[in-house]
């Protein structure tokens, strides 16, 4: 008899522990229900507040630009009006201005002219090698471009240098200049000088081109007369 009661307490005992037991994993079932379908909601709310074109930062309160700054969308003629209204500047932002203009103007002045149009040759002495002809016949030590009106009524250009006797040594002979009208490149002809050495423009003052020769003697060319002389 005792031991038959004996066994039906533990029986009891062990019904009541599974019952405990079951009704605590219902209730971690049920919190677990609960937080996913919490998760899912949000899910669902941030979907479809990402199909409206709402994201997070612009949940997110923002300051408000101030009017003055960006002035894009002032109209022109407020722009205007505001920047008449500025004060000048003075003191030594104004000094300071003033230097950048002063430096400005300087290296402009330093500028070189610009160049001739088209068809309009550059006049003046210049030191250009190139010319109309081969230098194995005439080598040119610069040029000298203007008007004579001994020649023609249009301009002229005088190459100065010295003549080649032989093409394939490029033995030197007598230095003179070359004529040719411009820019129709008209050959008026060679003519040279009692020196044998490479001759340069220096000057030209009316109808007489001032050159000098390779060994430092001075002579002029008239162009009136076609002749040299020495200075």
């Amino acid at each position: 008899m005792r031991v038959a009661r004996k066994r039906r307490n533990m029986g009891d005992t062990q019904v009541t522990t599974n019952l405990s037991g079951t009704a605590i994993s219902r209730t971690v079932i049920a919190l677990c229900l609960l937080a996913a379908t919490v998760a899912i909601m949000s899910g669902v709310v941030l979907v479809s507040n990402g199909r409206r074109g709402i994201s997070a930062s612009s949940l997110v309160p923002t300051a408000r630009k101030s009017p003055q700054a960006s002035n894009s969308t002032i109209p022109l003629n407020q722009k205007f009006l505001l920047n008449a209204n500025r004060p000048a500047p003075s003191g030594p932002k104004a000094e300071q201005l003033k230097k950048q203009g002063m430096k400005v103007a300087k290296q402009e002045a330093r500028l070189p002219p610009p160049p001739a149009g088209p068809g309009i040759p550059v006049q003046g002495v210049l030191d250009i090698r190139q010319a109309p002809f081969s230098q194995t016949s005439f080598e040119v030590s610069n040029e000298w471009t203007g008007s004579d009106s001994a020649i023609t009524s249009g301009l002229i250009t005088i190459y100065a240098g010295i003549q080649i006797t032989n093409a394939a040594t490029m033995a030197q002979g007598f230095g003179g200049v070359r004529v040719y009208t411009t820019p129709s490149l008209n050959d008026v002809g060679q003519y040279l000088s009692n020196q044998k050495s490479p001759l340069k423009i220096v000057s030209v003052s009316g109808n007489l081109v001032n050159l000098i020769s390779g060994t430092g003697v001075q002579l002029t060319f008239n162009m009136a007369s076609m002749s040299f002389s020495d200075t």
